[in-house]
């Protein structure tokens, strides 16, 4: 899967705009895109990832640093379950 399809599998999903999502992880990736993105190490581990998973998220939620962009993006990814398990609607917006 390539970034943009991925991205827009997504947001389709989910019922946002693929344009907020391109934002979000543009801002958690520093504008990288990059899905191995290295930030900051909290009491939950060195956070990466599209939209800087903690070590134990992304274990809960399916990461695999072996295919990360296939385990975060499309429709079963990762980013997916979590935005759902934190009461994202459709239509909800960045605001």
């Amino acid at each position: 899967m390539d970034l943009r399809t991925g991205i827009i599998e997504t947001a389709n999903a989910l019922g946002m705009n693929p344009l907020d999502l391109a934002t979000i992880i543009s801002y958690e990736t520093a504008g990288t895109f990059d899905p191995t993105k290295r930030g900051p190490t909290t009491q939950w581990g060195q956070h990466r990832g599209l939209i800087q998973w903690g070590e134990p998220q992304a274990q809960q939620y399916g990461v695999d640093w072996q295919d990360p962009l296939g385990s975060q993006l499309g429709a079963d990814g990762a980013i997916v379950r979590y935005y759902q398990d934190r009461g994202w609607q459709p239509g909800m917006g960045l605001l």
